[in-house]
């Protein structure tokens, strides 16, 4: 599927008309999607292995394609669901929509130098008002930050389980927060996300301490401990095999139980 999916190009196309064909034969498979009414694509790989999903990041990643455009386009989708981890089906259908204006712009003559200045220009336009029009919130309000999880995390489980996860990770953050001065600081390497194979979403659970992923030494050693003392020890605490470096001739039977 990968590599037909963008075959029925027409060979006479511009580089540019290409590129702009590309991005917008990608949204428009990803549109019916996007939203809390989306669906779900059924996708079939070249190696035959089928995903349901209507995640806009595993969407782009199963039929990306080869072409040069969609490539950029799948950095940027990669870095936004790397820093937010939200917003891939947004990004390829405004990306597509910006392309098709300038597409027409292109069409009445103006050069593409002109095209790119006006949409930065536009852009700083944009995030002054998004200044103006953004509402403070409160970092410590918890309502508020699992309102930001769940709109991250919408669409990739099912709502039980969003609701049920954007609770924790509210918890998480909460936990490790901190004020400094007057402003709030979350440092993210203090939340660490140990996974396990099996069990369901349910099954997460928040440890607001440190998890030592470790077996027990011995079978008989008890699994769970409750208000135990906690000794701090500047050495190892392993059980090591005693090596030996000798050699023992036995000459007469009775040397046996001597040596034993």
């Amino acid at each position: 599927m990968r590599d037909n999916y963008f075959s029925n190009y027409s060979k006479d196309l511009s580089t540019v008309q290409e590129s702009v064909v590309a991005v917008k034969t990608l949204a428009d498979f990803i549109k019916n999607s996007f939203g809390p009414s989306g669906m779900n694509k059924l996708i079939v790989d070249e190696k035959g292995e089928v995903a349901i999903t209507r995640d806009g990041f595993t969407i782009m990643d199963k039929v990306g394609g080869g072409h040069p455009a969609v490539k950029v386009l799948m950095d940027a989708v990669k870095t936004q669901d790397l820093e937010v981890g939200d917003g891939a089906k947004t990004i390829i259908i405004l990306t597509s929509e910006l392309l098709n204006s300038a597409e027409k712009l292109l069409d009445k003559g103006i050069h593409s130098t002109t095209i790119i200045r006006g949409y930065s220009r536009a852009l700083k336009e944009i995030l002054r008002i998004l200044e103006e029009i953004a509402i403070p919130i409160d970092p410590t309000d918890k309502e508020e930050l699992k309102k930001v999880a769940l709109n991250a995390i919408m669409g990739k489980f099912t709502l039980e389980e969003c609701e049920f996860l954007s609770e924790m990770v509210a918890d998480a953050v909460l936990h490790v927060l901190t004020k400094i001065g007057e402003k709030h600081f979350v440092d993210i390497e203090k939340i660490v996300i140990e996974k396990k194979l099996g069990g369901t979403i349910a099954d997460s659970e928040l440890v607001k301490g440190i998890v030592l992923n470790k077996e027990v030494t011995h079978k008989e050693m008890p699994k769970k401990v409750v208000n135990p003392r906690i000794a701090l020890l500047k050495c190892p605490l392993e059980i090591e095999k005693t090596e030996y470096d000798t050699k023992i001739i036995i000459e007469q039977p009775g040397q046996i139980k001597d040596f034993l």
